[in-house]
């Protein structure tokens, strides 16, 4: 009872605010499309201001290169403008983005829903340790550890495991 204020004024400041729901960063798709597309055409503006803010820096770095004397030596010499700069080799640069893209489409749509890496098969212990040219005993050894030095005779086969205990980095030396 040692309480002030109304009942009714208590039930409201005991309620949480609503939170985000964080599935929606997991799955995209459960957004309404139209809020979507608006956040999407957001964030096209956004990278586009940001482009435009680099422009200046882009400027110079054309500049400093000698990028602009290509402008004079395709306009100025002749007064007139090479159409094939200025049609044809856009064109072909659109057309082959186009080409990349379609491809790139076409292969999504082509195997979406197929899983073509199948998973491997285990292999048995006993045909890994023969593999080695070791006793079944190295691999069970090793499978058992995690970290681990092996010893190895002279024609390079596995003859034990020695576990190494992995370091505490947090405590002080």
């Amino acid at each position: 009872m040692g309480q002030s204020g109304s009942g009714a004024a208590m039930k409201r400041r005991r309620r949480t605010p609503k939170k985000l729901d964080s599935r929606l960063i997991v799955r995209p798709r459960a957004q309404p499309p139209l809020h979507r597309a608006t956040w999407s055409l957001v964030t096209l503006l956004a990278w586009l201001f940001y482009a435009y803010l680099w422009l200046p820096l882009a400027t110079a770095v054309v500049w400093w290169f000698g990028l602009a004397d290509i402008y004079g030596e395709l306009y100025q010499r002749s007064e007139q403008v090479d159409r094939f700069v200025v049609f044809a080799l856009p064109a072909a640069a659109a057309i082959t983005g186009f080409a990349l893209i379609g491809w790139a489409e076409y292969n999504r749509l082509r195997f979406r829903g197929n899983e073509r890496r199948a998973p491997f098969r285990d292999v048995p212990i006993d045909e890994i340790a023969a593999a080695l040219g070791a006793s079944p005993g190295v691999p069970h050894a090793l499978a058992e550890v995690r970290v681990a030095i092996l010893d190895m005779n002279e024609d390079a086969e596995p003859m034990a495991v020695i576990p190494v205990l992995p370091v505490d980095r947090r405590s002080p030396a």
